[in-house]
C-alpha cells in the first residue's frame, strides 16, 4: 500500500505508524478512521489526514438529472466528504450514498471537535479557500 499525505506539518506522523493503526481501525467502504487520522483511498493509493489539521469539513451533495432514452428522469447523486486544512489543502472522499457521507462527517467531527462543520455562508467567508475544480 502506497501512503501519501497532503502536506507535512508538525502533526504529521510517520507513515509506518499510520499504516499499523489503519490495519485495526474502523472501516467504512475503504475509509478508515483511526484515533488520530482518517485514511482514505485515492485512485491506486491511500492518503491520510490527521484530525488535528482539519479546520473545515462539509458534505457536498449534487443531484444531476439524466435523460438518456429508456432511463428518462433518472437521477445521479454525487456525494463527497470535503475537508480543508489550515494551509488550504482540500481532500474529498466520494461515497455511494448520502447516508455514508453523513456517517463519515459525524465520525470526523467527533474526532476533531475544533473544526467548523457544514457549508454555511459564515464558514465560506471564514475559510476563503478556492473551490475545488469539480465543484466549480
Amino acid at each position: 500500500m502506497r501512503r501519501k499525505i497532503l502536506h507535512a506539518t508538525a502533526h504529521t506522523p510517520a507513515p509506518e505508524a499510520v499504516y499499523h493503526r489503519a490495519k485495526t481501525a474502523d472501516d467504512l467502504l475503504g475509509v478508515r478512521f483511526t484515533e488520530e487520522e482518517i485514511v482514505f483511498p485515492v485512485r491506486l493509493h491511500r492518503e491520510y489526514l490527521p484530525y488535528a489539521e482539519i479546520v473545515w469539513a462539509y458534505l457536498y451533495v449534487r443531484e444531476t438529472s439524466v435523460n438518456t432514452g429508456e432511463f428518462d428522469g433518472s437521477c445521479v447523486v454525487d456525494n463527497r466528504l470535503v475537508m480543508y486544512t489550515a494551509g488550504g489543502a482540500c481532500a474529498a472522499i466520494r461515497f455511494e450514498r448520502t447516508s455514508y457521507g453523513q456517517h463519515a462527517l459525524e465520525r470526523v467531527s467527533a474526532a476533531a471537535p475544533h473544526m467548523a462543520v457544514g457549508f454555511t455562508p459564515e464558514n465560506r467567508a471564514r475559510f476563503a479557500f478556492p473551490a475545488p475544480e469539480w465543484q466549480r
